[in-house]
């Protein structure tokens, strides 16, 4: 909720300041990534600490490509993790992740799509 709340305080400064549009567009993929996750969240509990970690791994490798896409192996040792130490299930850490690379291939689309990037 607190993320949400500062999210859109960003979003409305943005907006009065005149900000670029691609960090608009950014902030509203953070606040549609804490609602996905909240209503996602009302039915099991998916891995927030994984949605970050594969959206972030796969921005990292749509941005820079070749060797950073390695990085994507590294989403499946998190999952291992998270399961290992009881945190979530395995369908747990599977649904965060796929949640944060969805959102960020999504947000990635809409941007290029308004050339943006």
């Amino acid at each position: 909720l607190f993320s949400a709340i500062v999210a859109i305080l960003y979003l409305i400064t943005l907006i009065i300041l005149h900000g670029p549009l691609v960090l608009m567009i950014s902030i509203l993929g953070v606040f549609a990534g804490d609602l996905i996750m909240s209503l996602v969240n009302r039915k099991i509990k998916a891995s927030d600490h994984l949605a970050v970690f594969a959206g972030f791994v796969t921005f990292i490798g749509i941005l820079y490509g070749g060797y950073f896409l390695l990085f994507l192996l590294l989403i499946p040792v998190l999952a291992w993790a998270r399961v290992k130490s009881k945190r979530h299930s395995m369908s747990e850490a599977v649904v965060g992740g796929f949640i944060g690379v969805a959102l960020i291939v999504l947000m990635y689309l809409l941007l290029k799509g308004i050339q943006l990037y």
